[in-house]
């Protein structure tokens, strides 16, 4: 297991990873996870064109505060590359339960259950609260600022020229069978 990596896109980084480069490094028995981070915030309506044939399990959405965004924005300044990106843990999405099958209404549906989890949970309060103020709580509205998807190597090689990712990073890779 690699924990991802994840770059916003609206901060500059030294240093992207790209581990979609090493994809043709993975035998052909695997099934891959890899967190993709995008060139610039999408909307939901826009990521079928962006990623029209990709198993997405997750949505990557922006739920920092100005003070969070500014650090980012000094450590990739102030920092060596190699540590300046936003760990997997240090993110927050909204997984494609419904997404998968239905697609943006789906994720209409999965994006509420992420809101309803937040806005009735104490210990999420406070960022359900950050995304009611910057007027996220409609899902058509809701930044998108990467996703993780998950395939086969053949499934993922599309992404290897799609100029809307800014980096990538494995995850999970488990054997197909």
């Amino acid at each position: 297991y690699h924990r991802m990596m994840f770059f916003h896109p609206e901060i500059a980084y030294k240093e992207y990873k790209n581990d979609l480069e090493k994809l043709g490094q993975i035998s052909e028995d695997k099934i891959i996870e890899v967190g993709l981070s995008f060139d610039k915030p999408y909307r939901i309506s826009e990521i079928s064109q962006i990623l029209p044939d990709e198993n997405i399990r997750w949505y990557w959405i922006d739920t920092y505060t100005k003070d969070q965004f500014e650090m980012y924005t000094t450590e990739a300044k102030e920092h060596d590359a190699k540590s300046t990106y936003i760990l997997e843990f240090e993110t927050l999405g909204v997984s494609t339960h419904a997404s998968m099958e239905l697609g943006s209404e789906g994720f209409t549906f999965d994006y509420n259950n992420f809101l309803f989890d937040l806005k009735t949970n104490p210990f999420f309060q406070e960022v359900y609260d950050k995304l009611d103020t910057k007027e996220y709580t409609d899902p058509s509205k809701v930044p998108i600022l990467g996703v993780i998807v998950q395939g086969s190597k053949e499934e993922l090689s599309s992404l290897l020229e799609n100029p809307h990712i800014k980096a990538s990073s494995f995850g999970v890779i488990v054997d197909k069978y």
